[in-house]
């Protein structure tokens, strides 16, 4: 091909050999793939969830930036995936960087929601991450 050239329909422009190196049945590649897409979407739907609970007065704006958060990383993951494939040489590191990922922002969310709870309500909080005291005596009580 030159500068100026024709393509035609379904001509050929590149040719060579891509090597793909898939280990697991694509069976369970198709059911991991699914369970990472359904625990995905209940996290986003979780944080959907939150934002009104917690930020009643700046929905859009709240919402709006998880979006944005989203859209970037739907942007940066195929790039992010080029260069630690290129560094190690891996075709799982961004299954495992996702993953890693994944477990810091399962904690990350669990954290910030038990501080705001707490700061929204003692009460709440303590019914929840404390257990009942113990009974004062030790007596096994018997039903009537």
């Amino acid at each position: 091909m030159k500068v100026g050239d024709r393509v035609k329909k379904k001509q050929l422009l590149a040719s060579g050999t891509t090597h793909v190196f898939f280990q697991a049945n694509v069976w369970i590649f198709t059911f991991l793939v699914f369970m990472v897409g359904i625990v995905w979407g209940i996290g986003k739907a979780a944080v959907y969830r939150y934002i009104p609970d917690y930020f009643p007065d700046e929905v859009g704006v709240v919402g709006g930036i998880v979006g944005v958060i989203g859209g970037l990383g739907g942007f940066a993951g195929p790039i992010l995936f080029g260069y630690l494939l290129k560094a190690t040489g891996l075709w799982t590191t961004m299954w495992m960087f996702l993953m890693i990922l994944s477990v810091i922002c399962l904690v990350w969310l669990h954290a910030v929601v038990r501080r705001i709870t707490r700061e929204q309500n003692e009460t709440l909080y303590t019914r929840f991450e404390h257990h009942a005291p113990a009974l004062a005596s030790d007596e096994v009580v018997e039903p009537a």
